[in-house]
C-alpha cells in the first residue's frame, strides 16, 4: 500500500568537522521534529508526535564512534519513549564492535497510538530495556527488560511487574551458552521460569547440537496471558462470493 510520512523538522543544527585525522558530525542544537505522522494505505499509524535527538558520530582512522546522547518521543507533555545508546567499532582486520544502550517507554501512551489501539491489551505500565554487547572473536550479549505497574486494558486489572533478561556467549566455532530467566510478580503471587542452553560443535556441516533445560519454582500460566502486548488483529469479513446463474 501507499505509505506517507510527514516529517516537519522545526529545529536542529549539525556541525561537520573534516580534516586529515577525523570526520565528525555533532548536533550542536538538538534535531527536533514536531507533529510527526505516518499513514499507510489511508490508515493513520502514528500521529501528533514530537521527537528530539542529540547525537554525535566520529571516525578517526579505523575507529568509529556513534553516540545517541539522548532521543525522546513525546505527545504533548508526555514522554512516550526515551533512549540513549553508544556504539564503538574498529574497521579493518578482524571486526571489533561493541555497544550498549537504554530505552524507556510509557506503555500506556505508546499503545494509544492509532497503529496499536485495536491490538493493545495493556492500559498502563512502564518498561525499561538495557543492552550491552560486543562482537569480536567471541560474541557476547546481555539484555534486560523490566516492566512495572502493568495494568490490563480489560477490567483495569493490576498485573504487577515483569523482569526478564537474556545473556548469551557465542564463539567463532559455533559453540556457546545462553540463559533466559523471567519473573512475573502479580499482586498476589510470583511466577518464574528459566531457560538455559548450550550449543555444541556440530558433527556435520549444517547440523545443530543443542542441549537445553527449563526450570521453575512455580509457574501460573494464566498470569502471563494478559501480558500479550499484541493479539491477532480482527480480520475484515469478506463479502460472500456470488456465482452467476447458468
Amino acid at each position: 500500500g501507499v505509505q506517507t510520512c510527514a516529517l516537519p523538522i522545526s529545529a536542529g543544527t549539525i556541525t561537520v568537522t573534516a580534516d586529515p585525522t577525523q570526520l565528525a558530525l555533532v548536533t550542536t542544537e538538538p534535531l527536533t521534529v514536531r507533529g510527526l505522522g505516518v499513514t499507510s494505505s489511508g490508515r493513520r499509524l502514528v500521529q501528533g508526535l514530537d521527537t528530539n535527538a542529540n547525537f554525535s558520530a566520529t571516525k578517526r582512522g579505523d575507529d568509529v564512534t556513534c553516540d545517541l546522547r539522548s532521543f525522546t518521543i513525546k505527545q504533548g507533555a508526555t514522554i512516550i519513549v526515551s533512549a540513549a545508546t553508544q556504539l564503538r567499532a574498529r574497521l579493518g582486520g578482524k571486526p571489533n564492535v561493541s555497544g550498549q544502550g537504554r530505552i524507556e517507554a510509557d506503555l500506556g501512551a505508546l499503545l494509544q497510538q492509532p497503529a496499536s489501539t485495536d491490538l493493545a491489551t495493556l492500559s498502563r505500565g512502564r518498561a525499561t530495556l538495557t543492552f550491552d554487547g560486543s562482537f569480536a572473536d567471541t560474541m557476547e550479549a546481555k539484555i534486560a527488560l523490566s516492566a512495572r505497574d502493568l495494568v490490563a486494558k480489560q477490567g483495569n486489572r493490576p498485573l504487577g511487574s515483569l523482569e526478564a533478561s537474556a545473556e548469551a556467549r557465542l564463539k567463532a566455532d559455533g559453540t556457546g551458552t545462553f540463559t533466559l530467566p523471567l519473573t512475573l510478580i502479580t499482586p498476589t503471587r510470583k511466577s518464574d521460569v528459566t531457560v538455559a542452553g548450550t550449543l555444541a560443535k556440530p558433527a556435520a556441516p549444517g547440523a545443530l547440537a543443542f542441549t537445553g533445560r527449563i526450570t521453575s519454582t512455580q509457574l501460573f500460566v494464566e498470569d502471563f496471558q494478559p501480558l500479550a502486548a499484541w493479539r491477532r488483529a480482527r480480520r475484515p469479513r469478506l463479502p460472500p462470493r456470488t456465482r452467476p446463474l447458468p
